[in-house]
Parts: C-alpha cells; structure tokens; sequence
C-alpha cells in the first residue's frame, strides 16, 4: 500500500515513512504528543481513549478505518488531506 501510494502521491513519502505498524499493550493515546498536531488512524478505539481525546479536544484528530470493509480507504484519506492541505 505505501509503495503505491510513494508512486502515485510522490510527496506522501516522507509521511509514509513515518508510519509504523504496532502491537499495544496500554492506551494508544499515551504515544501522541498532543501539543503536536497529528492524525491517527485506528480500527479499533477504545472508550478510554476517545476520553483521552476529547479531554485534549482533539477527538477531530481520530480517522476512523475499516480496511475490511474498504480496502482503499487509506488511498482515499491521504488524497483527501492533500486535498485540503491538511498534511
């Protein structure tokens, strides 16, 4: 997917570097500096981190996905923040 994506979206790349795949063993918003701004894209949040999120009044932050149920969402959501100068 980020091969296809550094293809087609040649400036994606150094973001599309940044990501990295992780196993969690706590709440995932202990690893977002929220004085930074940020994006994360999760399929599976928890109660406790949407409270996380809305005490930093970041919940707008949270990109929901379902690969499953469209496999090229994540094509859709990097062409929709270039779109809108986001990233």
């Amino acid at each position: 997917m980020a091969e296809y994506l550094a293809k087609r979206f040649p400036e994606s790349k150094i973001y599309l570097d940044k990501i990295q795949a992780t196993n969690w063993d706590t709440w995932k918003t202990e690893a977002i500096d929220f004085s930074q701004d940020f994006r994360w894209l999760d399929d599976d949040v928890y109660p406790e981190e949407l409270n996380e999120l809305s005490k930093h009044n970041c919940q707008n932050k949270l990109i929901s996905i379902d690969l499953q149920r469209n496999p090229n969402q994540l094509i859709e959501i990097v062409k929709s923040e270039f779109a809108e100068n986001r990233i």
